[in-house]
Formats: structure tokens, sequence, C-alpha cells
């Protein structure tokens, strides 16, 4: 099989018998890629002889200049998927001296055939890459949007997949502030990793996670933001990423608004990420302080380093709800109290003010009290909360769903051979240090890597409900 070498020659064999093996065809347009000068000649156009001039014996013609024909013009994506997706990647390329026009790609981007791209995940990388840069050379980040959520989209075998476009997405959309643009890919959640989809890096995953969190928090969402900063702060890590420290920053914040305090962090964020986080002097300054000193007694130093942050607005938002969580600590001691002597409690002078702030409290359901006509609000327990049976069983519905997803991925990790070889390394090292066999020998008593025996499943009651 002759090797292609020219950009006629990627043209010619999208229509031959190589595009009728795919992996075939996308090794041959690596092989051209990988070669010194590949991506100048994937990048390039190609020539088209110029007309011969007309002769003329009294007024010499200058020849005219040759004319370049955009091979993107004759090749259909849909057909020839790899070949227009090298092509297009190359000239993405800040180098590349024949920048694509934007309806080419997204032509591409909306027709392309995403079983023969997943052959070449480095190329569709170096595509989104390409986009992102483009349009943010061009000034033009918003016209990257629907180019990068379609690839999104279409590209994976299904949208839990996490690919090297998600987090360019995201960037985009924080950037232009097209927040709820990307909330319903954020609801549907990731639940898939495969370095074979898509040539995913460990800062891809923190980057989705963390620029998710801001969506979230600039759409003041911020108990789904809290998720997205605690699973960036969560992800294994023996070097603290900067990325980490930001989210941890962010979230601290986030916890003060939700909850008037910060929360235990969870037992197994890395300690290298606590440690740098507590370095942080004026986040930890200003929760330690949360609620007991004045705002306006914030350093100007710490002032500054919130601000660098991108933090202020954060900071701003958790300040407001001081006097909210002020009353909050009322409830649980008072069971009725005067708007003068709440004013007063929670350092509010106005009581147009503090019944405002009480009304709106009970509005949103953040306290359950009444307010007399004489200014007395009356504290009250939550009524209780109950559900219908349809909710009840979509409920269960969908807990059953995710225990059956959890055990096939149970079963996934079980077969992997890292886990394998972790596996019989525990094992040997048990065996070893007690004379026996360790706690790796029990591992048949229960199915799959996470050691998951759920009642019901795989037999009994669910199961029945279930067929």
């Amino acid at each position: 099989m002759a090797p292609i070498e020219s950009l006629e020659q990627v043209i010619q064999s999208s229509q031959s018998q190589i595009a009728q093996d795919p992996a075939a065809h996308a090794n041959q347009l690596r092989n051209l890629a990988k070669k010194s000068g590949g991506n100048i000649i994937l990048g390039s156009l190609l020539p088209v002889a110029p007309p011969t001039p007309v002769e003329d014996t009294d007024v010499p013609a200058e020849p005219p200049a040759p004319v370049q024909n955009d091979p993107l013009d004759i090749m259909d994506p849909a057909q020839s998927t790899l070949a227009v997706l090298f092509i297009l990647s190359a000239r993405v390329l800040p180098e590349s001296p024949a920048p694509p026009p934007l309806q080419h790609i997204s032509n591409f981007c909306t027709n392309f055939n995403p079983e023969h791209a997943r052959l070449a995940p480095e190329r569709v990388t170096l595509l989104a890459q390409g986009i992102y840069t483009l349009a943010e050379r061009n000034q033009a980040l918003p016209e990257a949007i629907p180019l990068l959520m379609s690839l999104v989209r279409r590209y994976p075998p299904h949208v839990g997949y996490l690919t090297t476009i998600h987090p360019l997405l995201l960037a985009a959309c924080v950037q232009t502030h097209h927040f709820t643009t990307v909330v319903p890919l954020l609801a549907e959640g990731i639940t898939e990793i495969d370095t074979q989809i898509s040539d995913v890096q460990y800062t891809d995953n923190l980057q989705y996670h963390y620029l998710g969190g801001c969506v979230y928090a600039a759409l003041k969402r911020f108990k789904e933001a809290e998720d997205f900063f605690e699973t960036t702060v969560t992800a294994p890590a023996t070097v603290a990423s900067a990325i980490q420290l930001e989210a941890y920053k962010k979230l601290g914040l986030i916890q003060l608004i939700l909850y008037g305090e910060l929360r235990n962090p969870p037992r197994y964020v890395s300690s290298s990420v606590t440690r740098v986080y507590k370095t942080q002097t004026a986040y930890l300054n200003f929760a330690k302080n949360y609620g007991i000193a004045s705002p306006n007694e914030i350093p100007a130093s710490d002032v500054e380093i919130f601000t660098r942050d991108n933090n202020m607005g954060l900071l701003k938002q958790a300040v407001a709800r001081i006097p909210y969580w002020a009353v909050h600590k009322l409830t649980k001691v008072y069971v009725s109290l005067s708007l003068a002597e709440i004013g007063q409690s929670i350092k509010v002078s106005d009581p147009a003010t503090v019944k405002t702030l009480i009304q709106t409290m009970i509005t949103t359901g953040e306290i359950h009290a009444t307010i007399s006509p004489s200014g007395i609000v009356k504290f009250e327990d939550a009524p209780l909360q109950t559900i219908n049976e349809a909710e009840g069983e979509r409920l269960l519905g969908l807990a059953r769903a995710q225990c059956l997803k959890l055990m096939e991925l149970d079963k996934q990790i079980a077969k992997s051979k890292p886990y394998i070889t972790a596996a019989l390394r525990e094992r040997e090292h048990s065996t070893t240090d007690f004379g026996g066999p360790g706690f790796m020998a029990e591992e048949s008593d229960y199915p799959g890597a996470l050691g998951l025996k759920i009642r019901g499943l795989g037999g009994g009651a669910w199961e029945e409900e279930m067929a």
C-alpha cells in the first residue's frame, strides 16, 4: 500500500479502496501528518493552472496569477470524514497559511461520521483547540460555541464521555458569559473516561469540573457549583494543581453562602492540596471571622487578593448572606422575637429592612415563621415533607438505575489490568507481612472491585420488579 505524500493523494485516498478500511486510512493520514512538513501539506491549497493568455502582438499581456483551489470545496465531510478532519485540523493551526472559512468548519461539525472520527482522536483535539484559538484570535469567541457544542454532542458514543472538547467549550462559555448554553450538558454529567475515544489528560478533568463550577456559581446555583468544585478539589494528586487551589478558594466561599460556615473537607482530599490551601490566609481569616467581624474590617491586602483571584463577586454574596445566617441562629434559640430585637441581634437598625429580610426567608423556605401585625416574628418547625406514590416510584427507579450502573462499572474495574495488578500486589504484600492470605483472599466473597453486594440486584425482589 503506497504511502500518502501529497494533498492530491489525500483527496484521492478518500475516494479510493483504502477509504473502505477507515482504520487503515486513518493510519496512512497519520503517517503523513507525522512527517516533517506533513501538516503544511495537509493545510495547503490545491494549485490550479492559469488560463492560457490570448495572443496579442500589439499589447503584451502579463500572465494571470495562479488560482488556488480549496479542497474542502470538493469534499463531503459525511463521506470523507477522516480526510476532511486531517485537512481541517491542519488548517486551524496557528502556523497555517490558509485558515478555513467558518462554513467549512461548521459543515464538518454538523455532518462528520463520529465512528470514523474516533479513529483519529488526536486530530479531533487539534481541531477543537484550533476552533477555540481561531475564534479567540479573531475576537469572535461566541462563534466557537455552537461548533464545539456540536462536536461534544456528536463525537463521543454518548455525552457521558469526557473529551478534550469539554473544557474548551466551557472556557468559551465562561469567557463570553454564555452560562445557560452549557447547563444542559453539565446536568447530564460525566460517567465515562476512555483515552481511546479522546486523548484526555488529567488537567482536562480538572478544567471541566472547575469551569462547570464557575458556570453554576455565575448562575447562583450554588449547590451544583459546590459539587463541581469539590470534584476538582478531591481529584487524586501528589502535587496540588493550581486549578485545584482556585477551586478550593471558590468552594470555601460558596460553602459560606450555602451553610454559613466551612464544611470539613472529605477524607480523600489529597494532603498536598489541603496543605496549599492552608497557606491562603486571606480566605481562612475571612471564614474564621465570618459573621463575627464587620465586613468593613477586611484588610485591604486581603481585598486585593480576592480581587486578583476574581472572587470579589462571591465574597460580596457571602457578606450579603451574613444577616440571613444570623437569623438562622436565632431560630434555634428563640420561639418568637420582635422585629426590633431581631434587628438588634443581626446588627440591622432599620425595622423595614429586617421585615423584608424575614419575609424573603419565609418566601424562599429558608425559615418557617409568621409575622404578626404588631411586628412579632414567631418561628415554627419545618413541616414534614412527603412525596406521593408516583414521585416515590420515580426516585426509586433512579436509585435502581444508578445501582445497576455502579455494579456494571464495578465489574469493568475488576476485569481491568491495573486493578488485577494492584490486587495481586496487595495479596503478595499481605501474605508476606502476615504469613497468610490477606484481605484480598476474601475478594471472591464480593462481586467486583468495589465489593458491591447490593440486596435485590442480581436476584431477589428488585430483579422481579424490574423484569
